[in-house]
């Protein structure tokens, strides 16, 4: 705004009920048909990067406004790719804001590259100075995050002495425990281990720590499919699934944190919108069926006698964690509706959020329709699959607009 050295490109208004920064990703809106097209999102920090970019003919990339990526940002953006290039600045600032995304990308089961800019540069300025094929070669020479960690590390010196090499491997192996694929785990724990000349035990070792205490804050899906494996009772068919979304996984069990709310008006709103054959995890129909039941005879709602119903104590364990947890539910709801009873707030969110669940659930069925339309050869049925993907379109049209 002025030119003299150390003020700001731009000023940012502050926050209001209806623009809230971390749940935004500025060019989301433009960016979404490219993103889908090329298969992947450049993700930059402010908005002159991201305009310069997209005038430039880079049209695949968003920008975190000038704040810190939140996991509703990274929520937002699973939606369109898993894969993502971080654009950052080159500065410490940038640097240390790309090893906080990295973290928060690989909790949504994210494929992430981070680009190196010059020193004293930034997207918008590099793409104005050099054009967009020059942008376009710093985009192909993106390291992964694990290379990306490991020559930064480098750079500091912290790969000279062994105190701290151990600790910037311990760091590397912390955010590979992130990551809930499996086969995805062990194939970087041998990377780093043959980069490193460790042994891979060693590694597994560390890495079993790390998911063990990120296990106290949230129960993970490889701990879900243990609990699966160790139930003797259920009267529950269907296995566990191979593959879960993240995102219908977290929807799934916000849902049963607000179904233990102990509120007849929201058991009854869940309960009206969502059958428990659409829950995805046989752990999780199994609660919902007992609070369904508890709710249609009438019976107690409070979170301790539900849970009593429950005779797996694995289980109950489970549900203690999430109800633990539930006074996160309406936070954000809270602070943009001050003026709102909670209960109402409630109400709101549990609408919102089945409305999220339900447009999901569909969009994994239609595509998992266009899946199969390119695999049928044979005309008829084609024409059958394409009539039940245009209704479940317009499914979904019913749901984002009249919910």
């Amino acid at each position: 705004m002025e030119n003299r050295e150390g003020t700001a490109k731009y000023l940012n208004s502050p926050e209001s009920l209806i623009y809230v920064k971390g749940k935004i990703l500025y060019g989301l809106s433009l960016a979404k048909n490219e993103i889908r097209k090329l298969g992947k999102a450049i993700l930059v920090e402010g908005y002159m990067d991201l305009i310069s970019l997209y005038q430039s003919g880079i049209k695949n990339a968003v920008a975190v406004s000038g704040t810190a990526f939140t996991e509703e940002q990274a929520q937002l953006l699973s939606r369109y790719t898993k894969n993502v290039v971080l654009f950052f600045d080159a500065d410490i600032a940038g640097i240390k804001a790309s090893m906080r995304s990295v973290e928060i990308l690989l909790k949504h089961d994210m494929n992430i590259k981070i680009a190196s800019i010059p020193d004293g540069e930034d997207p918008d300025s590099y793409v104005n100075k050099y054009g967009k094929d020059k942008f376009e070669d710093l985009i192909k020479q993106a390291k992964n995050f694990l290379e990306y960690q490991t020559e930064y590390f480098q750079s500091q010196g912290m790969l000279d002495e062994p105190g701290k090499a151990a600790d910037a491997i311990r760091e590397l192996v912390k955010n590979v425990a992130l990551i809930a694929d499996v086969l995805k785990r062990n194939l970087l724990i041998k990377s780093i281990a043959k980069k490193f000349n460790l042994r891979e035990k060693l590694l597994e070792t560390e890495l079993e720590k790390f998911i063990a205490q990120s296990g106290k804050q949230t129960i993970n899906i490889s701990r879900m499919r243990d609990l699966e494996e160790t139930k003797n009772n259920s009267t529950i068919e269907a296995s566990f699934p191979q593959t879960l979304s993240p995102e219908i996984y977290a929807l799934e069990r916000e849902l049963i944190k607000l179904l233990f709310e102990g509120k007849e008006s929201i058991i009854g709103l869940i309960s009206e919108k969502i059958r428990i054959d659409q829950f995805t995890m046989p752990v999780h129909k199994e609660v919902v069926e007992t609070v369904y039941n508890a709710f249609s005879n009438k019976e107690d709602l409070i979170a301790g006698s539900l849970i009593e119903r429950i005779k797996d104590q694995k289980i109950q364990d489970y549900i203690i964690e999430l109800t633990f947890d539930k006074y996160t539910i309406s936070r954000n709801w809270e602070y943009l509706h001050p003026a709102m009873p909670y209960e109402n707030i409630l109400i709101k969110y549990t609408k919102d959020t089945i409305r999220k669940f339900n447009l999901e659930k569909l969009n994994q069925k239609i595509m998992q329709n266009y899946k199969r339309l390119e695999q049928i050869n044979e005309e008829s049925e084609k024409f059958e699959l394409i009539k039940l993907i245009q209704i479940q379109q317009t499914e979904k049209y019913q749901i984002m607009h009249n919910e």
